[in-house]
């Protein structure tokens, strides 16, 4: 095995996680620790048209570290599908990220493979913290700032004085 880390997911996809993915790459990169970004692009709905990192896409799994970067079901899939030899004689590391207080103990086999995990926040830290025995760190995704455009109501075409909500959602995400 080399140095480094295998960065598992969706390099790909123009999605939260891909692109938490592909941020944490970067980040790797920036710091001097090799990576290669192994995709499991048959177990996402996302579209897979973000290829900014595609020259450090690898077929195999051929590092000391697994960082497996996905929501908590997308990781569980993605340990099912790899088998217990993609993770023996590694260290292997769960980047999940998962919107509920508890880990539901269906994901405990799974969560198994796992001797570390980075949580992207400190609720995501806690529900994990209390689900698993090894060492669970908040670390949160990595963001580039490029130069910041001004905004304002007017050039968006959204009146001065209304009270406005911004309302998000994922449509490809799932409900548990």
């Amino acid at each position: 095995l080399s140095p480094g880390i295998a960065c598992i997911g969706h390099p790909a996809a123009e999605s939260g996680v891909g692109e938490a993915l592909r941020a944490t790459a970067r980040a790797l990169q920036t710091v001097g620790v090799p990576f290669t970004l192994f995709g499991l692009d048959e177990y996402t709905t996302a579209r897979l048209q973000d290829r900014s990192m595609a020259e450090h896409e690898s077929p195999r799994l051929g590092r000391k570290a697994n960082l497996i970067c996905d929501g908590l079901i997308g990781a569980d899939i993605a340990v099912r599908a790899l088998g217990p030899a993609a993770f023996a004689g590694r260290t292997n590391i769960l980047r999940p990220f998962w919107e509920l207080s508890k880990v539901p103990p269906r994901f405990a086999e799974s969560l198994s493979r796992f001797q570390e995990i980075w949580a992207p926040s400190e609720f995501v830290r806690a529900s994990f913290a209390q689900a698993v025995d090894v060492r669970v760190l908040r670390m949160p995704v990595p963001v580039e700032l490029g130069q910041i455009a001004s905004v304002n109501r007017a050039g968006l075409g959204l009146p001065e004085e209304a009270i406005l909500f911004l309302f998000a959602f994922d449509p490809c995400s799932f409900f548990v």
